[in-house]
């Protein structure tokens, strides 16, 4: 258990949080508060997140926020799969791609051919 300006490298992955539960085995990870994942030029934020590593995969709760250069997209709650690199955001989605801006319900975007699908 980790707490106050919790700062964890797994592979090229950089997870930011007020306080972490981590697993060495397992390479789990489970944050809160002010929870920051990045990796390149993506970068989630939000309020929650559990990382399953073994499975390349996280899910972001809370005021979720993804930003990449021409790319914010905005939601109640995320998850990514580093396999797929396929990101999926549901509930209350904003999307502001290059100035333009729309609303959706639920929304999946392919970080590696930068496509929403």
């Amino acid at each position: 258990m980790l707490s106050g300006n919790v700062y964890l490298q797994v592979k090229n992955r950089i997870i930011t949080a007020n306080q972490a539960k981590v697993s060495v085995g397992s390479l789990e990870v489970w944050g809160s508060g002010g929870v920051t994942v990045t990796q390149d030029d993506i970068c989630f934020t939000g309020d929650s997140v559990y990382v399953y590593g073994a499975q390349d995969r996280a899910e972001i709760d809370g005021g979720v926020s993804f930003s990449r250069t021409g790319l914010v997209i905005t939601a109640n709650k995320a998850e990514f799969n580093w396999r797929s690199k396929i990101g999926t955001f549901s509930g209350n989605v904003t999307v502001n791609q290059n100035g333009n801006v729309w609303t959706t319900n639920s929304l999946q975007y392919n970080v590696e051919t930068n496509t929403i699908l």
